[in-house]
């Protein structure tokens, strides 16, 4: 509703332009807007990487695996021990790895895959797979290196969000609506509309929960 609200403002500045204290009050609903946007995404963030990361780490592990299966069996067909020896690593290896060491064992097998791709294209082995376990590790990558929030910090967010919206609500209830009273006669279709986005999602909400307090 906010941003419905803020959005309409917005895109109507000619019809409000002539009251300094209106654009402020839509300005300040503006910044609120993106400073809630922005503390959203660091909670999500937080409480997603989790199993975001996991996800990833098990693509990469099975990506890995992929092109390690080429690489031996072309290894095994053409008696080359020396590949066997360099392609000796297991999935179980690289699944009881450390985060830090497990993205280093996949991205050695996409250098080995490389270097072989030529030659174990008959076993399987194609660019795309190692195309797809290099944009892989850099996934993973991003989600070891993003550090979660602490308990404090992501305590402090919430509140930070509490107080953001109800300055909003503020704003919405004891400003804008109000200042918005003479647009009921100089402007009623612009009153109108303005009324619109306001309401419209809570008209909508309060059809499933009628106990719902409107903003």
């Amino acid at each position: 509703m906010y941003v419905t609200t803020e959005k309409f403002c917005k895109a109507e500045t000619d019809v409000w332009k002539g009251i300094p204290a209106y654009g402020k009050a839509v300005n300040r609903l503006d910044e609120i807007i993106g400073e809630l946007n922005k503390n959203n995404y660091k909670l999500q963030g937080d409480e997603g990487t989790s199993g975001t990361k996991t996800a990833k780490r098990n693509e990469m592990e099975q990506l890995a695996d992929l092109v390690l299966g080429s690489i031996r069996a072309y290894a095994s067909a053409t008696g080359n021990q020396a590949l066997k020896a360099d392609a000796s690593v297991t999935l179980k290896q690289i699944v009881l790895a450390k985060e830090t060491d497990a993205d280093d064992i996949a991205m050695y097998l996409h250098e080995l895959g490389t270097k072989h791709l030529a030659a174990a294209a008959d076993f399987g082995l194609t660019q795309a797979d190692l195309d797809s376990l290099a944009k892989s590790v850099e996934h993973f990558n991003d989600l070891i290196g993003r550090p979660k929030l602490g308990i404090a910090e992501s305590k402090a967010t919430r509140e930070q969000m509490d107080m953001l919206f109800k300055e909003a609500d503020m704003i919405l209830n004891e400003q804008l609506d109000n200042m918005g009273l003479r647009f009921a006669k100089t402007n009623p279709g612009y009153y109108s509309r303005y009324q619109i986005a306001r309401n419209v999602v809570f008209k909508s909400a309060q059809a499933k929960s009628p106990a719902m307090a409107t903003a």
